[in-house]
């Protein structure tokens, strides 16, 4: 029996690190499917659009109205160019995505191991991993997941130069967390909460050349980045669409979505599963564990690294009042989040497993308990995965296959259509705000629709919605009688006569 005791608490800590480790490929693999299958959204379309017009030689702000920076769209134009501008491509674009996560739960996984320990480290993964909300919207093809990874690279840079009091590593992260920034401004919120606090702790020891240092690489990206928008003379429009629009957006939505909207049950494009699956109990229990999480770091800031541990503690803070203020909320406003609540719930896990109970009973029921319960996530978590990648895109094919039979790659069409030219700069996603008195300052900066289309003798218009479509403009029904004529009924094809 003794000799029996022996081999179990020689060899058990193997043969399930060893479980845990095929349980965690059998997830990943499920993960990449679950992305790669899934349903394109309507947003991922947008983005692939615009940098199908940047790669075919339209201009942001001033071809085509516009409220990102063009940074992701950028360096999605490589890609396009090498692959092709088809529907196959968007799936390459999707394992494209996957690789960005991939380097930003590493960069993570880094930062992590630097500012708080290896083991916190090491359990922050499978936390984000069975997370519903970071595996269905952190690897679409969103400009939110490039922030990311400027933000957390900024940040892991930084900790490294603050640690070591380095002045090129503190300047050089100042530069890198202004391209999150400029990437995309969701980040503002614990952008801004890390500045206030390291400015707050420079001051109070007499550091400031320290910050100086930061704010000026952060401050030189975003001057560049006006540099070169004011050399191609875009800054005006880039400024009012990129900095002043966005905001008045929530203003215009009627259907609003608040916090809290994503965690109701029976939601199978979110959780993969219908009903009450364990992953939707999971989603609704970690800000709690994070809560929990977070209240264990801030008995004491003796150190540096207690320091950075507290500003994540109010950047967790921060973005969920800023979450809670917003009058909607997507699905991609929780990506700056959620590494936040995996993080600190890795927290309170460590501190149960291997702090509160050095040894005895309890020591050995907590840690197989979250062993038990860490599989059990993870299983359920692969069917989740897994029955999410039934949602497959090939009705959408169906639906983009029609008008791009009818009309050349080179023709242009009006609304815009994935991967066809534009004939006026509100596109896609774009025409309908029109409707709101809120848009017509930034309506007024583009030609009406019926010299536009006269200008560029548009060749193709689809016109689902005659009532809302001539509402745009008084005349446009005269012109499209004048110069149209309808050539398809199942897609409102119209094609130009004269």
């Amino acid at each position: 029996m003794k000799i029996f005791s022996t081999i179990i608490k020689k060899y058990l800590p193997s043969v399930l690190s060893i479980v845990l480790a095929f349980a965690m490929i059998f997830l990943v693999v499920s993960i990449i499917k679950s992305v790669y299958y899934y349903q394109y959204d309507s947003d991922e379309f947008y983005h692939v659009q615009r940098a199908y017009l940047i790669a075919t030689g339209f201009k942001p702000y001033t071809s085509f109205f516009f409220y990102f920076s063009s940074i992701f769209h950028r360096v999605l134009v490589l890609p396009l160019l090498f692959f092709g501008f088809s529907f196959a491509t968007l799936g390459k674009l999707r394992l494209f995505m996957v690789l960005l996560f991939t380097v930003r739960v590493i960069l993570s996984f880094l930062l992590i191991n630097k500012v708080f320990n290896r083991r916190i480290a090491i359990l922050f993964i499978p936390l984000l991993l069975i997370d519903p909300f970071t595996i269905f919207s952190s690897m679409q093809i969103r400009p939110d997941n490039l922030m990311m990874i400027f933000y957390t690279l900024g940040l892991l840079i930084f900790v490294k130069g603050f640690l070591k009091s380095s002045k090129l590593l503190t300047f050089i992260a100042g530069i890198i967390l202004g391209l999150s920034i400029i990437t995309l401004l969701k980040i503002a919120p614990q952008l801004a909460t890390f500045f206030v606090m390291y400015g707050i702790y420079c001051i109070l020891n007499r550091q400031l050349n320290f910050f100086v240092l930061l704010l000026d690489g952060f401050v030189l990206t975003l001057f560049l980045f006006g540099v070169y928008h004011l050399l191609n003379g875009s800054f005006i429009s880039m400024f009012e669409q990129v900095f002043i629009f966005p905001f008045t957006i929530p203003k215009l939505i009627t259907n609003q979505v608040n916090y809290g909207f994503f965690h109701q049950s029976n939601n199978g494009f979110i959780y993969g599963l219908m009903g009450k699956p364990i992953i939707w109990a999971y989603e609704w229990i970690l800000p709690l564990l994070a809560a929990s999480g977070a209240y264990l770091k801030l008995k004491n800031i003796d150190n540096k690294k207690q320091l950075i541990q507290t500003i994540f503690v109010a950047s967790l803070v921060v973005q969920y009042l800023f979450l809670l203020k917003l009058d909607t909320v997507f699905i991609q406003y929780y990506i700056p989040f959620q590494w936040l609540l995996a993080l600190f719930a890795a927290v309170l896990l460590e501190d149960f497993i291997f702090n509160k109970f050095s040894a005895g009973f309890f020591h050995q029921l907590i840690k197989g308990g979250s062993f038990v319960l860490l599989i059990l996530l993870v299983y359920v978590s692969v069917q989740a995965n897994n029955a999410r990648a039934e949602f497959k895109s090939e009705p959408q094919l169906s639906q983009f296959a029609p008008v791009w039979s009818k009309i050349p790659q080179n023709a242009a069409i009006f609304p815009s259509i994935l991967f066809r030219p534009i004939a006026y700069p509100l596109s896609v996603y774009d025409d309908q705000l029109n409707y709101f008195d809120t848009f017509a300052s930034v309506k007024n900066t583009f030609p009406k629709h019926i010299d536009s289309f006269q200008k560029n003798k548009l060749p193709y218009m689809v016109i689902d919605d005659p009532i809302k479509f001539y509402a745009l403009e008084p005349g446009l029904d005269r012109y499209v009688k004048d110069h149209y004529q309808k050539i398809d009924n199942q897609i409102n094809l119209y094609k130009r006569v004269k």
